[in-house]
């Protein structure tokens, strides 16, 4: 495996790390990333109603593609279409530096992750001060990539969230539906009910076409259902 490089990207409200083994698809992907956020951003602007919808009724088929592709996967998890923007946008930082022929692509965007290419990777997850989360780690494999794995959290990040989980943690081929799933199950997830809200936020996710897999952290519970990769304990921040 050739050289990795790595790069800090903030726009506005997106914050991005990026990793690739070609520095010219860093670059590839930083302009991606922008030209999507302003097609976002103008279509936004002509449809007031997008960014505040909560859920999403229909898709217009001659919006963005990035637009479409996020009202597609609001569609499918029961929620908006701003519900997947942070992994829309790291997956189409991922796909434009696959697009020159990089073997090796992440971009992890608020906690929101598109891996894609021809290496092995380890992640972990942020909890706020989930003791149990902050031990949890995760190898993705080559033949599991590309993969999506998305984290919706009550009071981590600054996403809407109607829930109180501490973390919800998706995995699904697509950046998109991982985040918009992840949102539509925190969403579920309430300290009155914690053990029956886990349970019906994983049987939420069971039935989403395209989730490979689900877990959620609430203080001292956590729930899994689906296929995930193969976890790790996470010592000293080692991942």
């Amino acid at each position: 495996m050739s050289e990795v490089f790595k790069s800090e990207f903030h726009l506005k409200q997106t914050h991005m790390v990026l990793k690739c083994d070609f520095e010219l698809g860093i670059e590839k992907a930083k302009s991606a990333v922008s030209g999507a956020r302003l097609l976002l951003e103008n279509y936004m602007s002509s449809h007031p109603d997008f960014k505040y919808a909560l859920t999403t009724e229909k898709i217009d088929p001659i919006a963005p593609e990035i637009v479409r592709k996020m009202m597609e996967a609001g569609q499918l998890a029961g929620v908006g279409p701003m519900a997947s923007v942070a992994g829309a946008l790291s997956e189409v930082a991922t796909n434009a530096m696959i697009s020159i022929g990089s073997q090796y692509a992440l971009s992890e965007n608020g906690g929101d992750i598109s891996v894609k290419g021809k290496k092995e990777v380890k992640i972990g997850i942020f909890a706020g001060r989930n003791r149990t989360a902050e031990k949890v780690g995760f190898k993705i494999k080559t033949h599991e990539l590309p993969m999506g794995i998305c984290a919706s959290a009550g009071e981590v990040g600054p996403s809407l969230s109607l829930g109180e989980a501490d973390a919800v943690v998706v995995f699904s081929k697509s950046a998109y539906l991982a985040d918009a799933v992840a949102t539509a199950c925190a969403n579920l997830v309430k300290t009155q009910d914690p053990e029956g809200s886990i349970q019906r936020a994983l049987e939420k996710a069971e039935t989403i076409e395209g989730v490979l897999g689900c877990m959620v952290f609430m203080g001292s519970l956590v729930g899994r259902t689906g296929w995930m990769p193969e976890m790790l304990e996470v010592i000293d921040y080692d991942l």
